[in-house]
């Protein structure tokens, strides 16, 4: 039953998100939608900097600590990390918005904006992190609801008041800080009802990974990977014309719904994952758990694409969408760029098994090849679905890494 609640509230949240882009790019010009996807985008990418490894490796210890009752550790654990994202977004905040002062007091709201953003990001990875270890999933699933809500009403409000993108992106920041004020109150109240102590803090179990350097390792390895979801819009946006970035703007929100769906996937089978191999060793049950929910993941995507598609090609569309002039070629890159999304629960996989490194070398590997789809892109003046196949292609060498690393031969035999 909690279950059903979890995935229902976690799709409708994801349904409102998508319906928000919808208003949006109706709503808002070309130009200024571009720039409101690339801003949000910043303010995302800029958040995992804060963390610098410290959010990434919660997402090992905190399921490991819960498994071994050392749920005094992770209180402290997690006291200390929201200090240190508070103390580094103070810094930032001024150091940077001084720097584009002097250089141009023009940029200096988008800036600030996506730092807060990029601070919001962060402190929502952190509790989310916290709330999967600890297995309240439907506290996730409801301060998600929460902050859904707030951000389609005070986004399109504000959209439709003023066409404004700067004041609808500060609505979206007032949607983040309601959504994580409510899951900070429901993990502190989750972590009351554990009964945590303050004086749990080393009672000779394992400790896990003291010199954080796997930290290290798994915050490059996320910065890179998030490098195409973030930066990509930029890129597109400098070398292409203002239609052709829209365009790629909008792909770029309906992807990110793939984004959103397994990542709440991800939120029931990530901690499962870490205690089912530290409690009972058994791979094979760890990966079939994890084949069982890809396969369920991908074949959600299918049905959401066809839907997408049906839609545009009927002329449902309002009326301010077919400005985008959206093909089926979009659609099917669409597909498969979301269908490869399942890498996020094979990443899951490969951090569980203790290969950090290798999951460093495929993220190295991933961004060698998209480095390489840049420069071909901008040395020989390549289109856009061009680009973007590319892109698909980069994503699957980087699957079929991960895929190696696994080991299936070996453990599934």
């Amino acid at each position: 039953m909690k279950s059903i609640l979890f995935f229902s509230s976690m799709i409708f949240s994801s349904g409102l998100s998508f319906l928000r882009v919808f208003i949006l790019a109706t709503i808002l010009s070309i130009v200024d939608f571009t720039y409101y996807t690339t801003i949000l985008a910043a303010g995302a990418f800029i958040g995992s900097f804060y963390s610098f490894g410290i959010i990434e490796g919660t997402f090992k210890k905190f399921p490991i600590w819960i498994a071994q009752n050392e749920l005094g550790l992770l209180k402290n654990s997690l006291a200390n990390i929201l200090k240190i994202l508070f103390s580094r977004f103070c810094y930032v905040c001024i150091i940077i918005s001084l720097i584009t002062y002097l250089i141009n007091a023009d940029y200096i709201l988008p800036v600030i904006i996506s730092i807060s953003m990029g601070f919001l990001h962060s402190i929502i990875s952190i509790l989310a992190s916290t709330q999967r270890a600890i297995g309240d999933l439907n506290a996730y699933a409801f301060s998600s609801l929460i902050r859904s809500v707030l951000a389609i009403i005070l986004v399109v409000l504000i959209a439709w008041l003023t066409s404004e993108y700067l004041l609808v992106l500060f609505a979206e920041i007032i949607a983040m800080l309601g959504g994580s004020l409510i899951a900070y109150v429901y993990s502190m109240n989750s972590l009351k009802k554990l009964n945590i102590g303050s004086s749990v803090l080393d009672t000779g179990k394992v400790q896990i990974d003291k010199k954080n350097t796997n930290d290290l390792i798994l915050f490059v390895s996320y910065t890179i990977l998030s490098v195409p979801f973030y930066l990509d819009r930029s890129f597109v946006t400098l070398n292409f014309t203002e239609l052709i970035a829209a365009q790629y703007a909008l792909l770029a929100l309906f992807l990110s719904i793939s984004f959103l769906l397994i990542n709440t996937i991800s939120q029931k089978v990530s901690p499962e994952i870490f205690k089912i191999i530290e409690l009972t060793k058994n791979y094979k049950l760890a990966y079939n758990y994890v084949f069982k929910w890809s396969g369920l993941f991908i074949i959600t995507w299918i049905i959401i694409i066809i839907f997408l598609w049906f839609f545009f090609s009927s002329g449902l569309v309002p009326e301010g969408l077919l400005k985008y002039k959206l093909t089926d070629n979009l659609f099917v890159v669409l597909l498969l760029l979301g269908s490869l999304s399942v890498t996020n629960l094979l990443e899951f996989v490969i951090i569980s098994i203790d290969k950090e490194k290798k999951f460093l070398k495929s993220a190295f590997v991933y961004l060698l090849f998209l480095g390489l789809t840049a420069f071909v892109t901008f040395f020989f003046e390549f289109q856009l679905m061009s680009f973007i196949w590319m892109m698909v292609f980069s994503r699957f060498v980087y699957l079929s890494s991960l895929v190696y690393y696994m080991n299936l031969s070996k453990i599934l035999k």
